[in-house]
């Protein structure tokens, strides 16, 4: 799976990244605010947000303009965007995190946390983590993962939780079939 992240997606999402660097940071505000990717469309992630949410969400961020410009962090960055924006009915950790990703790509700052969100949340639970966790340290997650970088291990676990709850699944279901031949086994010889 990472091999095919690194082979499929790496190349689209540094070909966004390099679109949202050439934008100047009003131009980056805005199109992080209204969720559009480098084809000025809807990003899939915000498809059910109305116009009207993500209008009050670049609403709060233009006004925001000059604190963002001076976030020294991505983590910063992202403390200031859900909170500006985590009172607009509809817009959640999700957004937060993706609008601060765009910012942050704009102003150079990189995630050095892997946050949980959504999907992200889905997956590292599916491989074991709790779900109550605002973020995992990259070195938390397993070695295969370390061949990429914070911010795409979150979208490695968003895009892949399905397969690690299957996986997860028949690694419970296989456990739980083995306990019961190890019962089944016992009772059978002391039977004897």
């Amino acid at each position: 799976m990472v091999r095919e992240y690194i082979a499929c997606k790496r190349p689209y999402k540094k070909g966004e990244r390099d679109y949202f660097r050439g934008l100047s940071l009003e131009e980056a505000i805005e199109t992080a605010a209204l969720a559009k990717n480098s084809e000025g469309k809807r990003s899939g992630h915000h498809r059910r947000r109305t116009p009207t949410q993500l209008a009050h969400g670049k609403t709060k961020l233009i006004a925001l303009f000059s604190q963002i410009k001076r976030c020294e962090s991505f983590d910063q960055l992202h403390k200031l965007v859900v909170k500006a924006t985590d009172r607009v009915k509809g817009l959640g950790e999700l957004y937060g995190y993706d609008t601060a990703y765009v910012i942050g790509v704009r102003l150079g700052l990189r995630p050095k946390k892997v946050y949980l969100h959504a999907g992200t949340r889905k997956g590292a639970q599916a491989l074991g983590f709790p779900g109550n966790l605002p973020h995992l340290e990259p070195s938390d997650l397993p070695a295969e993962l370390q061949l990429l970088k914070a911010c795409e291990m979150e979208d490695f676990l968003c895009i892949y939780e399905a397969a690690f709850r299957k996986l997860s699944r028949f690694k419970r279901s296989r456990t739980e079939r083995e306990a019961h031949e190890r019962r089944w086994r016992g009772s059978y010889s002391s039977s004897k």
